[in-house]
């Protein structure tokens, strides 16, 4: 994991957004006092990756802010990952998980929850919290946690720095895979029980199928016997099947003659019906032609009327052109109109709109003006802080000289006072008491007098910095004030401009649109427009006056000659019923004469029918009963269908025997080749758990590590202690194995100690130098997952010699890692390293300030 951006709002002592860009440098250090903020920015690293810091409640969120957020950027094995993680007050946390793509863009990779989005972030850099700060991270206060861990803790943590939970996937599988084979071999002792069940049947299934075959035999003689008698009873019913047809051939006949007949009397009645209509056409003979006539006349005036009609609607398409551009003209000024009343609506906008911004503009340039009267005051605040920065370096050089006097001076009371009478030791002259004594007066009031200036000297200086730290603190808030007032300048530009626009919207408004809306508006209605078209309208209608055309009297003629075409018809008919009387009459005469001869016909038809159906009767009364027969063989049918299932049935149960052997002998040796799958997996299970390859690689990876930690010890210690990692421990007791243990044991000249037993400094080396060891083969290795070292802190408990060592051991490592941070409040390791984050609180917040 490599960091690229840490941005921090609103989060613990850091209430404006703080940006901290890690791309500017390799190894850095973190200053400031304290409280500032340095340790917040780990804090802030390990909320956004865990949601873990000194503390995980509202408590993160600066005091006068309501919400906390850390966006962290980080480069991991080859990809660009972004974590952003909010926390508002009296709300639930809120975590986006993003990568970077080819684009540029982010691709959201959150989950559906907080809970799943935090265990993807997990799974993706296959670490949790413990063993990230234990392996990359020197926390403030727990640069021991590693050495103070038990022994199961420790191995645990070392395991995940490794990448040694792999194997307990590997190790989960291999029990899935047994188990999952265990449960498939339960199933094949169930069906190796079901088949020994199965084969046991085999004497009752011969028995049965060879009583099935005795009464299969049985019923198929009875089904033969009772085919030959149904056979002999169907000769019967078709001798009386072709009487029946010869008894419905003739009830056919009966029956067509009486259709025939009743067609035919039918017929007859539809022409004496025709006869009597036309008998009274014939009587209506000259009121049809009288009305005939009168049709002929109102035809004639109809087509008067239409040649009349004709002219006029000629005159009325003239009409058509002068009206289209009338009403063209009409449409033209409509839409002009309402063209010019929305503008008129617009105008009464931008009036309004106006009024806003000569006020907005008022208020602008007082507020400019104040802020220009606020930032003329920097260069005084500048010159001030000159002033107060000068004042602390002559008071610090002043108490440097004094310091080296009162030292001096001490040394000369000292020297006095540890003389009694004789010569004196400063000049060698005598020195009698009284005048020794008085001389240690006079040096003693010197003493005071410089202390007094001394202390005096530091008040003013702590004065002094905090004149400096509120300076300072005015200073940044007049640079924010200096971007607020660029940004009030272009906004009283735009406003301007804005000004500008609208006054002449409004001036070309009245000058030309306002005449021309009232233009308009008398023209539309003065009906004033369009002259020359409604001239030739008019002069139109006066010649479609002179035609004489009168819409109502050409209607009325319409009508009447549209009530006299029934007349025509009516004529048609007469002709019509002239012509055809006498041969309808002649028509009528020959259908009452086929009508007596069919009646004599049928009357002979259905006697012959009666007989023939006497005949049938009297056979069908001695007839046998073939239904009932053929519902016997059926029936017998049915049962010998049924029986032949059954003994198919019987006698697949025997055959399937001889699989079901087979199947046996199949399922025994699938059970022998899972029973030795399953002591595989068992084995596997074993050699890939904590005491199998994990434990091997554990012991494989720890000689490197305790090198790596004796050679920073060395450094640490000028050679006088070492480390030795022990994995293996006698039980208490008379057992002769050994347990699974990981101690730390510590050598140094006089001999093996127990941790507790050594000092503050001494137990930060032992702790620093494991850790350090520690993170150093993770980084080495391929694959590794971190290439980042914070230290935070620890410096305290060393002395000056001891800090100069910790600093070659950090300088020695940082080779391995792509990032390394320090932090420390002490100012003779500030410049020790190439970078510096300055880290000041404000009262607006802390602030982060990197020099590279």
């Amino acid at each position: 994991m490599i960091p690229v951006e840490l941005r921090i709002r609103g989060f613990l002592s850091y209430k404006q957004e703080a940006v901290l860009d890690f791309t500017t440098f390799h190894t850095a250090c973190i200053s400031g006092h304290n409280g500032a903020g340095k340790s917040s920015l780990l804090d802030a690293i390990t909320w956004a990756l865990f949601g873990r810091a000194r503390r995980n409640d509202e408590s993160v969120i600066h005091t006068r802010a309501d919400t906390a957020q850390v966006a962290y950027t980080f480069g991991y094995e080859g990809n660009l990952y972004r974590i952003i993680r909010t926390r508002r007050r009296g709300k639930t946390t809120q975590l986006e998980f993003q990568i970077q793509q080819k684009d540029g863009g982010w691709k959201p990779l959150s989950e559906r929850s907080l809970r799943e989005t935090e265990a993807r972030i997990r799974d993706t850099l296959r670490l949790d919290y413990e063993t990230f700060v234990n392996a990359a991270f020197f926390l403030q206060g727990k640069a021991d946690s590693f050495t103070r861990m038990r022994p199961a803790q420790r191995k645990r943590v070392l395991a995940s720095i490794l990448g040694l939970e792999q194997w307990e996937v590997y190790r989960r599988r291999a029990l899935d895979k047994a188990r999952n084979i265990e449960g498939r071999m339960a199933e094949l002792r169930a069906q190796m029980e079901e088949i020994e069940a199965e084969l046991q049947e085999e004497p009752a299934r011969r028995e049965a199928l060879q009583q099935l075959e005795r009464e299969l035999a049985d019923l198929h003689m009875a089904r033969k016997a009772q085919e030959q008698a149904l056979e002999r009873m169907r000769q019967v019913a078709a001798t009386l099947q072709e009487q029946q047809k010869l008894v419905d051939a003739l009830a056919g006949q009966v029956q067509n003659t009486r259709q025939a007949l009743a067609r035919l009397e039918q017929r007859l009645a539809g022409r004496r019906e025709e006869q009597e209509t036309r008998r009274q056409v014939l009587a209506r003979a000259q009121d049809i032609e009288a009305a005939y006539q009168g049709w002929q006349q109102a035809r004639a005036e109809l087509e008067r009327w239409e040649a009349l009609a004709a002219r006029f609607r000629e005159c009325e398409k003239r009409r058509r052109q002068p009206l289209e551009v009338i009403q063209a003209e009409r449409a033209r000024l409509e839409q002009e109109l309402r063209t010019l009343e929305a503008q008129a609506a617009e105008y009464a906008q931008t009036c309004t709109a106006l009024e806003a911004v000569q006020a907005e503009l008022q208020q602008e340039a007082v507020l400019l003006a104040q802020e220009e009267r606020r930032l003329a005051e920097r260069e005084t605040l500048r010159e001030r802080l000159q002033e107060i920065q000068e004042s602390i370096g002559q008071s610090r050089a002043e108490n440097a000289h004094l310091k080296e006097e009162m030292a001096h001076l001490k040394e000369r009371i000292d020297t006095l006072g540890a003389v009694e009478g004789g010569a004196c030791p400063l000049c060698g002259q005598p020195l009698p008491a009284e005048k020794r004594h008085t001389l240690l007066e006079h040096l003693e009031a010197d003493g005071r007098r410089m202390g007094d200036r001394y202390r005096a000297n530091q008040q003013a200086m702590a004065e002094l910095q905090q004149a400096l730290q509120e300076t300072r603190a005015v200073l940044q808030s007049l640079t924010v004030l200096e971007r607020e007032h660029k940004q009030r300048e272009a906004r009283l530009s735009a406003l301007q401009a804005r000004r500008a626009h609208l006054q002449e919207h409004k001036a070309a408004w009245e000058e030309r649109s306002a005449p021309r809306l009232e233009a308009v508006r008398r023209a539309l209605q003065e009906e004033s427009f369009a002259g020359e078209a409604r001239a030739r309208l008019a002069e139109i209608d006066a010649q479609c006056r002179k035609l004489g055309y009168d819409p109502a009297a050409h209607e009325a003629v319409r009508r009447q000659e549209q009530a006299g075409r029934a007349a025509e018809e009516a004529l048609r008919q007469l002709e019509s019923a002239k012509a055809a009387l006498e041969p309808l009459e002649r028509e009528i005469a020959d259908l009452g004469a086929q009508i007596e001869t069919l009646n004599a016909q049928l009357q002979a038809q259905h006697a012959e029918w009666e007989a023939a159906a006497g005949r049938l009767a009297a056979a069908q009364a001695q007839a046998p009963d073939v239904r009932q027969a053929e519902r016997a063989l059926l029936e017998i049918q049915e049962r010998e269908n049924r029986l032949r299932m059954d003994v198919g049935a019987a006698r697949q149960k025997v055959n399937v025997l001889e699989r079901v052997r087979e199947r046996r002998r199949n399922v025994a040796r699938q059970r022998d080749e899972l029973a030795l799958a399953v002591s595989r997996y068992r084995r596997l299970e074993q050699a890939f758990g904590k005491k199998g390859v994990p434990a091997l690689l554990i012991e494989a990876a720890l000689p490197e590590i305790e090198m790596h930690a004796n050679d920073i010890l060395e450094r640490l210690s000028n050679g006088g202690m070492s480390v030795r990692f022990v994995t293996q421990q006698a039980y208490k007791g008379r057992r002769e194995d050994l347990k699974e243990t990981l101690e730390i044991q510590i050598i140094d000249s006089a001999g093996m100690r127990a941790y507790e037993m050594y000092s503050g400094g001494e137990a930060f080396r032992v702790d620093f130098a494991v850790r350090l060891a520690l993170a150093r083969v993770l980084a080495a290795r391929a694959g590794a997952r971190l290439q980042t070292l914070v230290i935070d802190e620890g410096f305290g408990s060393q002395d000056a010699q001891g800090r100069q060592r910790l600093v070659e051991a950090i300088n020695l490592i940082q080779g391995d890692f792509e990032k390394i941070l320090v932090i420390t409040h002490i100012e003779s390791l500030k410049d020790a390293f190439p970078a510096r984050i300055e880290v000041v609180k404000t009262p607006q917040g802390s602030t982060i300030e990197v020099n590279a």
